[in-house]
């Protein structure tokens, strides 16, 4: 049986939404669902393969769109953390948080922007009491 080149196809798919470093991102992106794979709690909920690397691109892609001009690794990490955070358990939530640390070193892992969300939510409540 033959294995996917992850590293290549993400590297095509980075590529074909404008982003300039992509070799060297998709690499980044690569290695993260590996180690991931390697260190964090064995979970039929987890996904690191074809399907992951794919979902994580498609959100650096509407990242990349949203701000054409921004730091692409920023940009990648975001997309990383967006997309994989929610679905891992509480025990493994640090490991990932050093796994990205080591991979994407002297970039913090960004905060997404709930403001609207939260406001949505808080309204709700009020009226719904």
């Amino acid at each position: 049986m033959m294995v996917p080149d992850y590293r290549l196809i993400a590297e095509i798919f980075f590529y074909s939404f404008g982003f300039a470093e992509s070799t060297h991102l998709a690499g980044k992106m690569v290695g993260t669902f590996k180690l991931c794979s390697e260190q964090l709690s064995k979970q039929d909920h987890y996904d690191y393969g074809m399907r992951a690397v794919r979902s994580t691109i498609n959100a650096a892609g509407l990242l990349k769109r949203l701000d054409p001009e921004g730091n692409e690794t920023d940009i990648v990490l975001k997309a990383v953390v967006d997309i994989n955070l929610p679905k891992f358990l509480e025990i493994d939530i640090p490991l990932f948080k050093n796994i990205l640390k080591d991979l994407f070193p002297g970039s913090d892992v960004p905060k997404s922007n709930l403001g609207i969300l939260l406001e949505s939510i808080n309204r709700s409540i009020k009226t719904l009491h």
